[in-house]
């Protein structure tokens, strides 16, 4: 196997990985419309973000190195950020309503009371405004990693992480949707 087929294939798994989830999610929506939240904006938006996934696909081989990995490394951190969006339309697809009750309810009994209790009382100003600081970074610090990655360990590396960091964004949306948490926020 050359270093140019290792690429490949890690290239390859993150863009079957991005189109087969979204065409899923595109199935889904056709299948129980019933049971998604606004499915004809998630069947649109969905769409479309796949026409986009395809032209990148299409046109990306045809790029220079740097351009190349620039171009696949934006369309998977645009689409990482697209299916937060994407998901929150299926929360109720399996299940009516939210399990925050029963999630409380196992937290206290290991802990005896409501676990965002416990944590009142050792959050402080400080470490609420490290917590924010933590979500405004979080998002130029996709592309920032991804670069770092590209430059000192090379396209393949780039693909691996790019790879992993899609991976466990469609666990994590999944869970979403298998155990919908509605949260302090709601």
């Amino acid at each position: 196997m050359t270093p140019r087929t290792r690429i490949q294939s890690w290239y390859n798994a993150l863009a079957s990985t991005a189109v087969g989830t979204l065409l899923f999610i595109i199935v889904l929506t056709l299948a129980v419309p019933e049971r998604i939240d606004q499915p004809e904006s998630l069947l649109l938006r969905t769409s479309a973000v796949l026409l986009g996934a395809i032209a990148v696909i299409l046109i990306s081989p045809r790029l220079r190195r740097p351009w190349r990995a620039t171009i696949r490394a934006a369309a998977a951190i645009a689409l990482s950020s697209y299916l937060f969006s994407a998901v929150s339309g299926l929360q109720h697809m399996l299940m009516d309503g939210w399990n925050d009750q029963a999630l409380i309810a196992f937290e206290t009994m290991f802990t005896g009371e409501e676990l965002s209790h416990i944590l009142e009382r050792i959050t402080t100003p400080a470490l609420t405004e490290w917590l924010m600081a933590s979500y405004v970074i979080y998002i130029p610090l996709m592309p920032i990693t991804a670069w770092v990655v590209y430059r000192y360990a090379g396209e393949k590396q780039l693909y691996a992480y790019l790879f992993s960091m899609i991976a466990v964004n469609i666990l994590c949306d999944l869970g979403f949707v298998l155990y919908p948490i509605a949260s302090q926020l709601f």
